[in-house]
Formats: C-alpha cells, structure tokens, sequence
C-alpha cells in the first residue's frame, strides 16, 4: 500500500469530510473513502486513516480494502505501545523561567559538540532554519486560536567537545537506556559553565535581563538519534528548565526535526504528554503533544494544550483527570 499521495490535494480532501457529499452508488462511497483514508494515511494520521477504510469497507467489501484495515491496524498498534503508562494530565506552566508561551520568548539554542555529536555550519544554519520553522507554526496556531501570537528572540551558542562533554554524552545514554529518571542537571551545568557562566540559573537570568523577556527557553541539541526529552519545573521554587533534542538534522523518513522541537519546547511552557494517556487515546489525537501528524504544518495546538501553555483560560472538558 503506498500511503505517498501529493499533500495539498489531500489537505483539501480532508477538509471535506465534515460536509461528505450523498454518493449516488456505493462505489462512489467506497472511492470516496478510500481516497479519505489515503489521504490521511499520508499525513500519517493512522487513526483517522483506519475509520475512512472502515466506511469504504462497509460499502464494499473488497479484498484490498480489508489488507488495508489489516495494515494500519498493525500501524495504530505500534505506535500505542506507550498508552497505558498514564491516567491523568498534568499542567505545570506556573513555575521556572518558561512559564507560558505568550509574551516574549528568548530562545537559547546550544549545539553542543561530543566526539560522536559534530557541528558544521550547514548543519547549524539548517536546524536554525527548523526552529524559526517551528517558530511559526506556533504563530500561527495561535492567529488560529484567536490569540496574541508569541514573540521570540533566537541566541545560538556552540559549545565545542571536551573530556568532560564526552563522558556526560556516554552517561546520557546509560540514562536514556535504563529509562529511568536521573537529572541532567550536571550536563546542563557543564554546559553552560563552558559559556562562561556560574550556573544554569545564572545563565538564565542574563538572558531574561538582557533580553526584556518574559520567558527562557533553553534547548541543548546533540546530533545524534535518541530520544529527546525535557526537564521543566514541576515546583515554584524550580529555577532552571531545559530540553535536550537528541536528532540528526535532517531524517529520510519525515519532518522529525520539526515535530520534536515543537513538542519538547512545548513542555517548558506546561505542556504535559498526551499520547501515553490511556483515555486519550481518541482525544485530540491530532494535538503535536498525543500522536500529531507527519507533517508539523497538520499538527495543532488542541484545547487542553492550548490551556496548558496560556492561550486561554477556559479548561475544555477531557475524558481523564486534568490538573
């Protein structure tokens, strides 16, 4: 099954769904589905994808159409293998230097090189290139919303490999293998103290003065293919909050570059996960924080993300404990 339809033509498919026409046969039911489910199967919206084929099926019930269940039955499954490790959602943007994103955001966007995490020039440019990308996306979700749209100011530091960025990047691997949480503050620390600075904290705060802003952002990227994660404040004493992006620039499969900065930097504003929330399973599934899109441009800013990160008050009702 090729799920490689043109993406335009398929946006303006999918926007009809909601008004799907009365089909004078049911194999003009059955097409008119089946080119639905392609189209979200494209975007990678596997959910919505597997009811389009459903509907096909149920008007004809083809040998193709049923191995196309089959498949992105298959899909759905592996990509739920984290679910049920949740039951409730956590707001947490009152505390640390990102509190929300509205207002005037400094971004500060470290390439930190390892032996096994090298920089070039272009690597740089095009991954800045992303985050503005990102960047605007976050605009634009938020003139969709209705809502002031955020500010940013970029600041790019590189931070060049030494013994001690060597051992931590092997530490980090250790850590993200035995998936259990160890701060990595110490990793932060190193960092920032290479800058010139006595502490994160400290770091932080010449950024916010120096800048006028309301908000910090601090992303450390190493080039390499792991799993990105964050450490925001949980607690209003809580003063220092990061990501660490762990991606190649660029990936032969989809945007996901694009997809994990947008979700991460969001966790620094009070974002909490969505996609291991096992009641969230058919909520807001195409919110970037629960199963989003392929593309970053077909992902949104849901309700109870857009609550979490300041863009409204009004906390939509969800079908899971929502703090």
């Amino acid at each position: 099954m090729n799920y490689e339809m043109a993406r335009e033509p398929c946006r303006t498919i999918i926007e009809s769904v909601e008004n799907a026409p009365n089909f004078p046969t049911k194999d003009d039911e059955y097409d008119y589905w089946n080119k639905v489910g392609n189209c979200y199967a494209t975007l990678w919206r596997f959910k919505e994808a597997l009811i389009a084929f459903k509907k096909a099926f149920s008007a004809k019930s083809t040998e193709s159409m049923s191995q196309n269940i089959s498949e992105i039955t298959a899909i759905v499954e592996e990509s739920e293998v984290e679910r049920n490790l949740r039951d409730s959602y956590q707001r947490f943007g009152e505390y640390g230097p990102a509190k929300h994103l509205t207002g005037k955001t400094v971004v500060a966007y470290i390439f930190v090189e390892t032996s096994r995490s090298g920089w070039s020039s272009l690597d740089r440019q095009q991954t800045i290139s992303t985050l503005e990308f990102v960047q605007q996306w976050y605009r634009s979700e938020a003139k969709r919303r209705k809502v002031v749209e955020p500010v940013f100011v970029n600041r790019r530091f590189v931070v060049t490999k030494d013994p001690q960025l060597n051992r931590l990047d092997e530490s980090l691997d250790g850590y993200l293998n035995q998936r259990t949480f160890r701060s990595q503050r110490p990793f932060a620390t190193h960092i920032t103290r290479r800058l010139g600075f006595d502490s994160t904290s400290r770091f932080i705060d010449y950024l916010k003065s120096t800048e006028s802003a309301e908000n910090v952002m601090v992303i450390f990227h190493l080039k390499k293919e792991r799993r990105s994660f964050a450490e925001p404040c949980y607690t209003q004493w809580c003063n220092v909050e990061f990501t660490f992006i762990l991606q190649p620039v660029k990936s032969l499969h989809w945007e996901y570059l694009h997809n994990t900065l947008a979700h991460e930097a969001l966790h620094l504003v009070g974002a909490d996960d969505l996609y291991n929330i096992e009641s969230a399973v058919s909520y807001d599934t195409n919110d970037i924080m629960n199963t989003g899109s392929r593309y970053l441009e077909d992902s949104v800013v849901g309700d109870l993300t857009a609550y979490a990160i300041g863009w409204t008050d009004v906390r939509p009702e969800t079908p899971f404990e929502a703090n």
